[in-house]
């Protein structure tokens, strides 16, 4: 007597498909967190940048660093499709990235500079891998439960 083959998939041959697809996605979600990561750091250095030639303009114009970011705003826009926060010496770039002006000289800086907050420590990391060549500490040190780099002006 024969046996006849049931039709469909064993319980082994279903749960390998499984596993072969978790592993699958499992990769595609690393690699995306990889991306948005990169993403995000150039687009903190790209704003990064036209926030310092705004107050590297003003400076000329003026003959004296601004006193906060609100000075950017006044007479001449120096800072055209950015808004600044309501304490007048911020900018949110993000969600959960802001650049805070600090007007007084604090080391590594010899004068003003720029403070880069950050929620998330590898979007840190990736926008001090894109600040090459730049002064400041790019360390991405833990302060009031962000992560900080300083960028000299």
């Amino acid at each position: 007597m024969r046996r006849r083959r049931e039709k469909g998939f064993t319980l082994i041959e279903i749960a390998i498909a499984i596993g072969i697809i978790a592993i699958i996605v499992s990769a595609i979600a690393l690699l995306q967190s990889g991306i948005y990561k990169q993403e995000k750091g150039a687009e903190v250095v790209s704003a990064l940048s036209k926030i310092q030639s705004s107050i590297y303009r003003y400076s000329q114009d003026y003959l004296r660093f601004p006193n906060s970011l609100n000075d950017l705003k006044s007479g001449y826009d120096y800072l055209p499709n950015m808004s600044i926060n309501s304490d007048g010496n911020s900018i949110n770039i993000a969600s959960n990235i802001v650049v805070q002006y600090d007007g007084n000289t604090v080391s590594p800086c010899l004068r003003q500079s720029l403070v880069i907050s950050f929620a998330d420590v590898g979007v840190c990391n990736e926008t001090a891998r894109n600040l090459n060549g730049v002064n400041g500490d790019l360390g991405c040190n833990l302060s009031n439960g962000n992560y900080v780099i300083r960028v000299c002006l």
